[in-house]
């Protein structure tokens, strides 16, 4: 990810897209509106290409795959589907392709080694900006050392308009890992201004969907690595796992590697965690859906590694996807603007995240509205190979794994556990402290001091203070007096995942200092919080990993 350095950067509003005139373009059969708009349904699309290239859909075929798939009920009335209605004309004519092009049912292209649809769809200026126009299917991009065709029928890959007649999956549950990395200890990769935001923004976007969402900011490799064995254990049969990723990053050799926060400028692939590594924890999980969004540049530098990495099989379930917030080789860029509170790419992600659409689809309106708002070269573009209807908004059933289920909510809770508020005195004072996660490994603790005797008190100090490496920053002060209350305070304790590094608890030692009725006070106080959030990983890391045959570490 690197900032835009632009003075004279437009944000282009409203774009105009190169689509058939609404007011001139109509279907001949008459089943359809006499207009032809950005927001037509793939069935319309397809039809109109039909009749206007002259081109005869071939038969429906229902493809033959591998592997079980998540139950289908129908949107409608929750009734079966049947194969015919589930695999039609549609879904045959979209794996087919162009119309002198031999194109596999399975997906796979002529000139690419790997099964299933490994194709990539681009968010270019005649992807996303010629949606309902006429246009051929032989266009294509190269991307390492594998060809992916991009099927100019791709926007049309589901009807939005008649959603309730497709068929439904439901998940044995929905787990996602959301990480942002801002902070890096190298001067010259400082200077991101969302990654932090972003992934707070995503990750309570995911739990609105009922995700059970696992979110950190500033890791380490080792520390991006246990967080990825962590989500891993909360992985399992019939589940959708989803990871977001905003920070730097960069490509080698078809390869993206996401940077960790003690990185340097060498960028050795043994120093970086490889996104294809992640699937491949993720697929041995025989998860339902893995959906895998990575915001960060994608720019081939310069590496003395030397080693050539071994390419991660992906398995023939055909459930992986990948989002990417540009298209290999671009950088994927931030910019200061006062109205902005998230990164380009996040913000028409957020937009969309929630709507009820099969997960392309929604990528690709991501792409597109990317493309139209923010008027420069970056494009965002996806992968995938998936072959069934998922979708974020589809429910969860937990009686299809039941003890799975209870078994994870148990992991989660002990994940997600804060602190209790308390009070103390000090004095002719009361002292109460509020916790709440901002993410699994930031604490932000609220403090209101207020009087419990009417007495004079001034030049009123208070700090937390946390043992290294955790840190206790103070990031808001408010001395306006009200009623009795004299001062209130905003602390974050972060680093709780180098908690690890700690023998016991985690402890909190408050300590204040002032004057009452001019007499000089001072207060110090250490409090155990316990293990908090994800440090819980630390004291329960045997069982997260091994389940109940092995003790709890004592730590």
């Amino acid at each position: 990810m690197s900032m835009l350095y632009q003075k004279n950067f437009i944000l282009t509003e409203n774009r105009p897209a190169m689509i058939p005139s609404t007011s001139s373009t109509s279907f001949p059969n008459g089943n359809y509106s006499s207009s032809v708009s950005s927001s037509m349904d793939s069935l319309q699309f397809e039809r109109y290409f039909m009749e206007h290239e002259n081109a005869a859909p071939r038969p429906a075929i229902s493809p033959q795959y591998q592997g079980s798939e998540p139950p289908r009920f129908d949107r409608a009335n929750n009734t079966p589907t049947s194969p015919d209605e589930f695999y039609g004309a549609r879904r045959d004519l979209r794996l087919h392709g162009g119309r002198n092009r031999p194109h596999p049912l399975d997906g796979s292209s002529v000139s690419s080694s790997e099964a299933g649809m490994q194709r990539q769809f681009m968010g270019s200026p005649r992807h996303d900006m010629m949606i309902g126009s006429n246009r051929g299917y032989e266009q294509y991009m190269r991307t390492g050392v594998d060809t992916r065709y991009w099927q100019g029928d791709y926007m049309g890959y589901e009807s939005s308009t008649a959603a309730e007649s497709h068929s439904m999956t439901v998940a044995a549950d929905k787990v996602a890992l959301v990480i942002g990395n801002k902070d890096y200890a190298h001067q010259k990769l400082r200077g991101l201004l969302y990654p932090e935001k972003d992934a707070a923004d995503v990750a309570q976007a995911l739990t609105n969907l009922n995700f059970k969402v696992i979110s950190l900011v500033n890791l380490t490799l080792s520390e991006m690595r246990t967080a990825m064995l962590a989500f891993c254990c909360l992985l399992g049969n019939g589940v959708y796992g989803v990871v977001y990723y905003a920070g730097h990053g960069y490509e080698d050799n078809g390869e993206n590697f996401l940077l960790p926060v003690d990185s340097d400028l060498k960028y050795n692939r043994e120093h970086s965690l490889r996104t294809q590594e992640i699937l491949e924890a993720m697929q041995q999980c025989e998860t339902s859906l893995n959906l895998l969004i990575i915001d960060a540049c994608r720019v081939s530098l310069p590496n003395k590694s030397g080693s050539n990495v071994p390419r991660i099989k992906r398995n023939s379930t055909g459930n992986n996807i990948f989002a990417f917030s540009c298209c290999s080789q671009q950088e994927s860029l931030e910019k200061v603007h006062p109205d902005w509170q998230n990164g380009m790419y996040c913000a028409q992600l957020l937009r969309r995240l929630g709507e009820n659409k099969r997960v392309e689809n929604i990528l690709m309106d991501v792409a597109t509205d990317f493309a139209r708002a923010c008027g420069i070269p970056q494009r965002p573009c996806i992968e995938t190979d998936a072959k069934v209807d998922f979708r974020l908004t589809d429910p969860i059933q937990p009686d299809m794994m039941e003890d799975d289920f209870m078994q994870r909510c148990r992991m989660w809770m002990e994940a997600k556990r804060h602190p209790q508020g308390f009070s103390v005195t000090a004095a002719s004072l009361l002292i109460s402290l509020d916790f709440h996660a901002l993410f699994g490994n930031v604490l932000r603790v609220s403090v209101i001091t207020e009087k419990r005797i009417e007495k004079s008190v001034k030049e009123f100090h208070l700090r937390l203070e946390t043992v290294s490496p955790l840190l206790c920053i103070q990031k808001g002060c408010d001395n306006t007096k009200e009623g009795p209350v004299i001062c209130k305070q905003i602390f974050e304790i972060q680093n709780i995942q180098k908690h690890i590094k700690l023998q016991g608890p985690v402890m909190l030692t408050i300590k204040a200092m002032f004057k009452e009725d001019d007499k000089i006070c001072e207060f110090d106080k250490e409090i155990d919080l316990g293990w908090p959030l994800v440090s819980s990983i630390t004291c329960l890391w045997d069982r997260w990993l091994l389940g109940d045959r092995c003790k709890t570490t004592a730590v």
